[in-house]
Parts: structure tokens; C-alpha cells; sequence
């Protein structure tokens, strides 16, 4: 039986094959460099917490769900490279086939992210959110339009009250439209 979610090339864009481009790589670089990679991005966005603006400044706020996910990436990226080094030598230089195709899933997605902050910045939270799940959802292979639809609408809808009704984050108006004074639902 086979796994219709592995191969993600016959509905995504990203899903193209490079044919002979691939590297010969040992598990213990791999494991070595996904552990820092890791570390890195948790390092970078915990400290981006600290930028979260919110209306009060109580014990448990918009900015506890992040930094409690970094704390979780930071003892997982730890974990890792204890791991890596402590691999015995006959696994940890054991070679891999590296084929470049999950870095283009990863540059779409960071894409995405890096248009998602300037989308927010033009047009505030709701818009940018909508525009933003539309791309993505399209990027991972959601087809049909009543899902479509329907996932959009709801996500993006459910992203408003959890962040910004719930959670009191700040809505920034938006720089070319500002639809936060319209949304007082």
C-alpha cells in the first residue's frame, strides 16, 4: 500500500525532480545540521517574542504560545545533537541520497511567510491571513473549490477570534487598507 502523501509532485507545483542532482551525505552531518538549523530558528523567534505588543502585561499573554513552542524546539534541537554525536560510527557514516526537491518546498514556504509579513503590514491581519492560507493551501495541493473555500473562510476566521479577539493581540491597521475599523464583530 502505498502513501498518496509522499509523493507530493503530481498536484504541487514544487513537486519538479532534478534528476542527477543529488550529494552523497553522512546521517551524522545531516542530523548535526538539521539539530542547529533547528536551535537557530528557536533561538531567532524567541527572541522575537519579546517584540509582541499586547494591552496588558499579565502572567500568561499572546507572547506564552510562542515562547513555550521555542522552549520546546530549544530541548528538541539540543536532543538532536546530542543524538548526532552520540550515534554509534557505523550509523553515523552511513550515506544518504540528498535530493534537492524538500528546499524548494522550503524556499515556497518561507516565500509565503516573507509575503505574509508584508501583506500584513499593507492590508492588516485579516486580508494578509486569507491571501496568505489561499497560497499555501494552493502550494500543498488543496483542489476543489467548495474545500478551498471553505478551509480559507474558516481559518482565517478562526485566526481572527483566537489572536485577535481571544488573545487581545494587536491588530495593526493596515498601510494602503485598513479593514480593522470595519471588523467590530
Amino acid at each position: 500500500m502505498t502513501d498518496k502523501g509522499a509523493d507530493l509532485s503530481r498536484s504541487a507545483p514544487f513537486g519538479q525532480t532534478f534528476g542527477s542532482l543529488q550529494m552523497q551525505i553522512t546521517t551524522r552531518k545531516i542530523n548535526i545540521a538539521v539539530s542547529l538549523g533547528v536551535l537557530a530558528l528557536a533561538l531567532f523567534f524567541y527572541e522575537m517574542t519579546s517584540q509582541i505588543v499586547t494591552g496588558s502585561r499579565s502572567e500568561i499573554g499572546p507572547d506564552t504560545a510562542p515562547r513555550v513552542l521555542c522552549w520546546i524546539l530549544i530541548i528538541l534541537g539540543g536532543l538532536g545533537l546530542i543524538a548526532a554525536f552520540a550515534q554509534p560510527k557505523k550509523d553515523a557514516e552511513k550515506t544518504v541520497k540528498f535530493k534537492p526537491e524538500p528546499l524548494l518546498w522550503i524556499a515556497g514556504v518561507s516565500a509565503i511567510g516573507l509575503a505574509y509579513y508584508f501583506a500584513f503590514l499593507w492590508f492588516g491581519y485579516l486580508v494578509s491571513t486569507g491571501l496568505c492560507l489561499m497560497t499555501v493551501l494552493y502550494v500543498f495541493g488543496v483542489r476543489g473549490r467548495a474545500k478551498f473555500t471553505a478551509l480559507v473562510i474558516c481559518g482565517t476566521l478562526a485566526y481572527y477570534f483566537v489572536f485577535i479577539r481571544l488573545m487581545h493581540v494587536y491588530d495593526p491597521p493596515g498601510q494602503i487598507i485598513d479593514f480593522s475599523s470595519i471588523l467590530r464583530f
